[in-house]
């Protein structure tokens, strides 16, 4: 199984200076547990549900005052489409990292995969934008 059979294509994407009232909102709308950080051109980072509730929540911070670059996790890593989704989940496993970024041949950001999606081995159901 490859990254493209369970990855979250046209996955929303939100700038870094945003708060994280509006990326909530942006996933609320997509209906994704992610979205990427950047632009169509530079990723910068990943914000995910769980970021929200362990970096944001846990700490107190105010969603409508707190920027996404101070809770997401930096795109250190991405992967390509082609990639198979096995491998991948190892690499987000040994990262204790629950999506990554899936960049196209040109390194422009096409979607995320979900750790939970490679695990069920299954196509998500709902994308992005």
């Amino acid at each position: 199984m490859r990254v493209t059979d369970v990855m979250e294509r046209a996955t929303a994407l939100v700038v870094p200076e945003d708060n994280i009232q509006i990326a909530a909102q942006t996933m609320a709308d997509t209906g994704s547990d992610a979205v990427l950080v950047g632009s169509s051109e530079r990723l910068v980072g990943v914000l995910t549900a769980r970021d929200i509730l362990i970096r944001l929540t846990a700490r107190g911070l105010d969603p409508a005052m707190t920027p996404v670059r101070e809770i997401m996790t930096p795109a250190a890593e991405a992967c390509s489409e082609q990639e198979m989704a096995e491998a991948v989940a190892l690499r987000m496993a040994e990262r204790r990292v629950d999506a990554m970024p899936v960049v196209d041949a040109a390194g422009h950001p096409v979607g995320v995969v979900l750790l939970r999606a490679v695990e069920a081995g299954r196509v998500p159901e709902r994308t992005g934008l």
